[in-house]
């Protein structure tokens, strides 16, 4: 025993003594760290996860649409220059359909103004024949005047006569047969008041055609045709 104490207070460095801590022991990194994690824990947002996959779809999708709007452009850009030359043909076509209408005209019009020109002088050789217009007029107008004779007055003579002639009439009283006789001569006069007036016009006819000659336009006239379609003023 002597030995150990002697070896304690013999040591050549004194030992000290520790006083007592007071208070809980706190570590100089402990409020770092802590404060370090708690930085953390406010400023993390959550991690977006990005699929690589899902990106290029999205991706391509963009382009397809950009490439489709490209292309419905350019279409109706076509749509526009074709419905440009679709009329450019139609009005070439309805130009070209013009065009041989008018061949067509002018062939048939002058295959109408030789028609017309040998009749002309065939109805010149005939109406000199006949003594000249005036004559070949008089002659017309004789046969007309006789026409008109036959059926304003034969045919009513004969109307008339009939009706005379006829059992009915003759059974008739005495009284009716004298007022029936009545109503036919005034049928006759009106007939000869149409006669007349249309033997006048005839007349007026003829004086007209006093010193004249037969022309294109009268011909024309008697065989029905349009001389302004045959002969365009044109031509005139």
């Amino acid at each position: 025993m002597e030995n150990d104490i002697t070896l304690v207070e013999s040591s050549p460095i004194p030992i000290m003594k520790c006083s007592t801590i007071k208070g809980s022991f706190k570590s100089p990194f402990r409020n770092r760290i802590t404060k370090v994690q708690n930085k953390d824990i406010y400023n993390t947002k959550p991690a977006t996860t990005v699929y690589p996959s899902a990106f290029n779809d999205k991706q391509s999708s963009g382009q397809q649409r950009v490439l489709y709007n490209d292309l419905t452009r350019q279409i109706k850009v076509y749509q526009k220059e074709i419905s440009n030359l679709s009329q450019a043909i139609n009005i070439m076509k309805k130009y070209d359909k013009e065009l041989k209408i008018e061949e067509l005209i002018i062939k048939w019009r002058n295959v109408c103004q030789g028609a017309m020109s040998y009749l002309f002088n065939a109805t010149l050789f005939k109406v000199d024949k006949l003594g000249g217009y005036e004559e070949f007029i008089k002659k017309e107008i004789d046969a007309e005047k006789a026409k008109l004779e036959y059926q304003l007055d034969d045919s009513v003579e004969e109307d008339i006569s009939g009706i005379l002639e006829s059992d009915e009439f003759q059974a008739l009283p005495l009284d009716d047969q004298e007022e029936c006789k009545l109503k036919f001569e005034e049928k006759r006069d009106e007939m000869e008041r149409v006669k007349q007036k249309a033997l006048k016009i005839l007349d007026d006819k003829l004086a007209l055609a006093q010193g004249k000659e037969i022309t294109i336009e009268e011909l024309s006239k008697r065989l029905k045709v349009d001389h302004n379609l045959v002969y365009s003023s044109a031509d005139m």
